[in-house]
């Protein structure tokens, strides 16, 4: 099966004195009931060199950057840091399982400054 990938509403701008977490919304690409079970794979899909850590469900209500609330099992929190990375924009592939037996992937975009 193929998965096609979304793109993330916005772009994130970051340093490379920066770690940040990362809110990725799927709440678009889920029916109403459906919910995140696992987060399968989280991943710089570039070649900027970014720090990815492993992504998470969120199990409560939670607020992105934009200051929208996205309901519980809707979205991915992952941090990610630029301290090595190049400046440029990156990429990082967050692909979830759901309790629907779907498969979903965003691409999250970053933007890595001086």
């Amino acid at each position: 099966m193929t998965t096609t990938a979304v793109d993330s509403r916005a772009q994130r701008t970051l340093s490379k004195r920066e770690s940040i977490l990362f809110t990725a919304d799927f709440t678009q690409s889920l029916q109403p009931t459906e919910k995140i079970t696992s987060v399968t794979s989280v991943a710089e899909s570039t070649s900027l060199g970014l720090t990815v850590g492993s992504g998470t469900a969120n199990t409560a209500a939670t607020i992105d950057c934009d200051g929208r609330t996205i309901a519980v099992g809707k979205a991915v929190q992952f941090r990610v840091s630029a301290a090595n990375a190049e400046e440029g924009d990156a990429v990082v592939s967050v692909v979830v399982a759901t309790d629907a037996s779907n498969t979903r992937a965003m691409n999250c975009r970053l933007k890595v400054v001086a």
